[in-house]
């Protein structure tokens, strides 16, 4: 119900992106896999991912309602999961929500993936810096961290740049920009890695 309200006031405030390095340890496959899925997409995400079905409803309508004006960008995991999770997924589960959509994994210096990989999410991922990252820290500190938290926000603050460059353009087309623009570091073309 929490994240269903993020959203909502985030739909209000129509912000450019809206940042999220929070995520479930359970791979988007497993909602696919799931008895109810073919019925009840909502249920199947309440059994693998915990929830009710009726706050995962609220959550996703929230979502939805928040893309009118917003790029959505989700860590895609930290975990070794077989494929990223099911917030980075989600539209795998919900198409309607591919458009201004991007999950993030993480690279390091060299270019190495140090989480897991875009996999089936391969259309709406890309790769950004999170490895010895220099970040805030609870307690008005800072510390050296790593992980998909750590790269999602330079991908976030890339769609506030293409913004600042094309003022008119939709949350899709800004998630289109950054994609098409992304430099390539994986096989040519769209790959399952990056």
């Amino acid at each position: 119900a929490d994240e269903a309200l993020a959203f909502e006031v985030a739909a209000r405030l129509r912000p450019t992106v809206i940042s999220n390095s929070w995520g479930y340890d359970t791979a988007v496959g497993a909602v696919f896999g799931d008895p109810a899925f073919a019925s009840d997409p909502y249920q199947a995400l309440a059994a693998q991912a915990g929830g009710a079905a009726a706050n995962w409803r609220r959550f996703v309508a929230a979502v939805k309602q928040a893309q009118e004006h917003s790029v959505v960008v989700f860590a895609a995991a930290n975990l070794r999961l077989a494929d990223v999770d099911v917030s980075a997924g989600l539209p795998l589960i919900f198409p309607e929500l591919r458009g201004p959509w991007l999950a993030v994994v993480n690279v390091d210096a060299n270019g190495v993936l140090q989480s897991v990989h875009c996999g089936s999410a391969a259309q709406f991922c890309l790769a950004g810096p999170g490895t010895n990252i220099y970040s805030t820290e609870f307690g008005s500190t800072y510390s050296v961290k790593t992980g998909t938290s750590m790269a999602t926000p330079h991908v976030s603050g890339a769609v506030a740049i293409a913004r600042e460059m094309f003022p008119r353009a939709t949350p899709t087309q800004l998630a289109a920009l950054i994609l098409q623009t992304a430099t390539d570091i994986g096989a040519p073309g769209v790959d399952d890695q990056f």
